[in-house]
């Protein structure tokens, strides 16, 4: 094997071990703050992208004291359409945290205020 040839391979794996390190991090943050204070609100969804064969990439809006949060998750139900309603929980400490309760919640919600 080349010396560059080695160099690409110990990049290659530096970069997966970085980047499953900084998964764990992030996911054992978000577990944390999703454990403590916490509140299940309604969100919105707002659109599905394709994303891959198959996959799809679906965002939802939140708000939290009048100020609008975004959601991304590849988690959805294929029939939602545009301001169906889910549960979303979220942490009180920081909005940003954030998970779909259920996705099935999906009944129009009549008293929407405009925002």
């Amino acid at each position: 094997m080349k010396g560059y040839d080695k160099d690409i391979v110990y990049f290659c794996v530096t970069a997966m071990v970085i980047g499953l390190i900084y998964f764990w991090i992030t996911e054992s943050k978000k577990s944390e703050m999703l454990s403590q204070n916490t509140k299940i609100d309604f969100g919105f969804f707002e659109s599905k992208a394709n994303q891959n064969k198959g996959t799809y990439f679906y965002t939802y809006n939140y708000f939290v004291k009048g100020k609008k949060f975004i959601l991304e998750s590849r988690f959805g139900h294929h029939s939602l359409q545009k301001k169906d309603t889910v549960l979303i929980k979220y942490s009180l400490k920081d909005p940003t945290y954030c998970e779909i309760e259920n996705s099935y919640y999906m009944r129009k919600y009549r008293g929407l205020r405009k925002y």
